[in-house]
C-alpha cells in the first residue's frame, strides 16, 4: 500500500474508502482525485467556520 504523506489520517481514509467503492467498476463522475479535493476544501471550510 503506497501512503501519501501529505494526506491527514481523515483524507486517507477518505481516499481509501473512495477507492474501495471504485475499484473494478467503471465510473463516469468525478475521479478520485477530484473527491478527495472537495473533501479537503469541504473540511478547510468546517475548520475555518469553527475558528
Amino acid at each position: 500500500m503506497k501512503i501519501d504523506n501529505d494526506l491527514s489520517s481523515t483524507e486517507l481514509q477518505m481516499k481509501n474508502y473512495l477507492e474501495s467503492i471504485f475499484e473494478g467498476k467503471e465510473f463516469l463522475g468525478a475521479k478520485i482525485e477530484d473527491s478527495l479535493n472537495i473533501f479537503k476544501i469541504t473540511e478547510k471550510m468546517f475548520e475555518n467556520t469553527i475558528t
